[in-house]
């Protein structure tokens, strides 16, 4: 019995994973409903340059597909049919037909900004040397044997003054359900729709025109003229700049009416070499420094009092630039070369990097670092993509923009005639022949409308014709007074097939009664000729009289089978009023309204119902009995997938096996019986 149980055990886990397998497979494997297309084919036309028809072929030229976006700033990566197998234009005489059609998938990749920069170096700190000062006699000089080297800003700023635009797309094509393009498809870079791209065929390239303009409500960056050191600081040119620049507007000036050796910096703007050296600078003048590469660089001395005729070394404390180096004889300051970056200030000595680097001194002077590392809001590209998307790279500044920077209002492709084999085509000729008319509401061909009346008719049409065509059928009236809408259908029918069409004759108003007669052709659209003809109904039209209430009467019609629908809830909304009135059709498929003395706009409409879809039309109602026609069509069927099938077969088999193996195949642990 254990045995047993341990082989049901065994034969049931092998049916569960039989089990998700097939659902695993078949299930993941469906392909799922992916989102509607966003693009729409507007207009269809062939470019005859170069054409020419060749044993009923044409060939050298092109099906020109115009394609609007349907929803603005967006595109979807989903495959759409731009020329259908039986699409047909007029050329060179001949109305040609494809027998092939042409899938497209434009998949967009990226879309950015780029604008290119150029690498410029300004000293932020000149070379600098000890300064040596005697106690005693207040004699003093530089001593190159101690030196700190310049240093430079090497900041980068634009070299163009406009922004280019790029977009990038992925696009795949199919021939008849066929892929016609690498698995990875093609990819291009359309630069903001002003470039062409061809996806070269073996029956010639198709060529996509105006695809991928950045001008969906994302202008280029207006960012102004910038001051970049790295991705991580970037600061505004017209207040960085006169800071980072070495003494900035300053000029040196004599500190006491003799020519000497140290002179002060004045009439600058505190840039950030005063900030890190003090004022005083060695002279430039040649006959007082006599090292040219001395002249107007820091000197370590503090600046002096008005009217001072003394020097004293500088407080090496009160800048980052100077440490003390003193003996009872010599007071001496020894440079210390300043930093950029705050992360290179473990260069410094200790007791140094309490000091700003240059990056820091610009926003301690209210100057917001526009880079990475800068706050949020002020970020120089914040608005135009998501955080950090962008980069220097190249020398050059690239912005990525999200999908939704896309707009293409329309974009053209050119697709060779000869890859959708195109044929001169022989039209299907129409034979539409009327089988039956009548009036809705009334049996007799014959019926009265009142004055502002509806009354609505209909025909019954079969197509005669061999091949499924499409035919035109007209509706007029004798008396002008009888207003018919719509005047002209043009249905496609299959051969043997019927069809149904509605139209609705207004009374337009007559002074005294008056009669006429309903006239339906139909007619081959090509040639125009008459194919049948009936002049069976007739109407009444009476004058206006006391007016009275304004009556609608409505039946509700299934338009695919041409039959009454009962059960129906129908909704009359009057313009101006919040409340809807509502009721229900009887078995014909009728209901009617009586909206008293209310004249004006009204919104018939019909709830939806698990076997048909809501629908609704608007009108104008005036006083008297007026008839209206609704048409409603069935939901669509979802069909069944076909990995069901798949799963209820394999269910059927796997338990057909375990049932087997249960109930008929012998057990080798069931004991043998004994002969006698």
């Amino acid at each position: 019995m254990k045995a047993l149980k341990k082989r049901k055990q065994q034969v049931g886990l092998v049916i569960l994973v039989a089990l998700v397998v097939v659902v695993a497979y078949f299930g993941l494997a469906t392909p799922r409903t992916s989102m509607l297309s966003l693009f729409s084919v507007s207009q269809v036309d062939i470019e005859p340059q170069g054409g020419a028809l060749d044993q009923g072929k044409l060939t050298g030229c092109y099906w020109v597909v115009n394609v609007l976006v349907d929803q603005i700033d967006q595109y979807s990566g989903n495959r759409l049919e731009i020329i259908e197998a039986g699409e047909t234009a007029e050329v060179l005489g001949e109305t040609v037909k494809t027998r092939k059609s042409l899938e497209i998938k434009i998949s967009p990749e990226q879309a950015f900004f780029y604008r290119s920069i150029a690498s410029e170096t300004v000293p932020i700190a000149e070379d600098a040397y000890k300064s040596v000062r005697v106690m005693t006699t207040g004699q003093v000089w530089y001593d190159m044997d101690t030196h700190e080297s310049a240093v430079l800003s090497g900041h980068s700023a634009w070299a163009e003054s406009y922004w280019h635009a790029d977009t990038t797309f992925t696009v795949n094509a199919w021939l008849n359900g066929v892929r016609i393009t690498p698995l990875t498809g093609r990819t291009m870079d359309t630069h903001a729709g002003t470039t062409a791209f061809t996806i070269p065929t073996s029956w010639g390239d198709i060529a996509f025109r105006s695809l991928g303009a950045l001008t969906g409500g994302v202008e280029e960056p207006d960012v102004g003229k910038l001051l970049i050191f790295n991705e991580n600081y970037i600061y505004d040119w017209l207040t960085a700049f006169p800071l980072v620049d070495y003494d900035g507007t300053g000029s040196l000036t004599d500190w006491r009416m003799d020519n000497t050796k140290v002179q002060q910096l004045t009439g600058h703007n505190n840039p950030y070499s005063t900030y890190w050296y003090g004022e005083m600078r060695w002279s430039e003048i040649p006959t007082v420094t006599q090292d040219p590469e001395v002249r107007r660089t820091p000197a370590g001395f503090a600046t002096p009092l008005p009217y001072s005729y003394t020097l004293f070394a500088i407080a090496e404390d009160q800048y980052g630039g100077w440490v003390a180096d003193d003996d009872l004889i010599y007071t001496r300051r020894l440079p210390v070369q300043p930093v950029i970056f705050p992360d290179q200030k473990g260069s410094l000595p200790l007791e140094k990097r309490s000091f700003l680097s240059l990056t820091e001194y610009l926003e301690s002077r209210n100057i917001p670092n526009r880079g990475k590392l800068g706050l949020p809001a002020n970020q120089v590209f914040r608005g135009y993509t998501a955080e950090n998307n962008w980069e220097i790279e190249n020398n050059r500044v690239t912005v990525y923009i999200d999908y939704n920077a896309y707009e293409v209002p329309m974009l053209q492709i050119l697709v060779p005639v000869e890859l959708v084999d195109t044929w001169v085509w022989e039209p299907p000729v129409a034979n539409l022949q009327i089988e039956e008319v009548g009036w809705v509401s009334s049996s007799s061909n014959s019926i009265s409308i009142p004055a502002n009346g509806i009354r609505t008719f209909w025909a019954r049409v079969r197509q005669d014709s061999t091949v499924e065509a499409t035919g035109r059928v007209t509706a007029s009236s004798s008396n002008t007074a009888g207003v018919i809408a719509p005047s002209k259908y043009e249905p496609t029918v299959a051969p043997g097939e019927t069809k149904l069409l509605y139209f609705e004759l207004t009374n337009g108003g007559v002074a005294s009664q008056q009669s006429g007669t309903i006239t339906l052709i139909s007619s081959e659209i090509l040639t125009g000729g008459e194919k049948d003809r009936d002049r069976s109904l007739t109407f009444t039209l009476q004058p206006a009289g006391t007016g009275g209430d304004t009556i609608l009467d409505i039946t509700v019609i299934d338009e695919e089978e041409g039959i009454f629908v009962p059960g129906m809830t129908v909704f009359a909304q009057t313009e101006g009023s919040t409340v809807a009135r509502q009721t229900i059709t009887n078995m014909q498929g009728y209901c009617s309204f009586n909206l008293r003395m209310f004249e004006g706009a009204v919104v018939l409409s019909t709830k939806e119902t698990p076997k048909y879809l809501a629908t609704s039309r608007s009108i104008d109602a005036s006083s008297g009995t007026s008839e209206y026609v609704l048409l409603v069509n069935e939901k669509p069927t979802a069909g069944i997938p076909e990995w069901i099938y798949i799963l209820g077969a394999a269910v059927i088999v796997i338990g057909g096996l375990y049932y087997y193996y249960e109930y008929y195949k012998p057990s080798r642990s069931r004991p043998r019986r004994r002969r006698s």
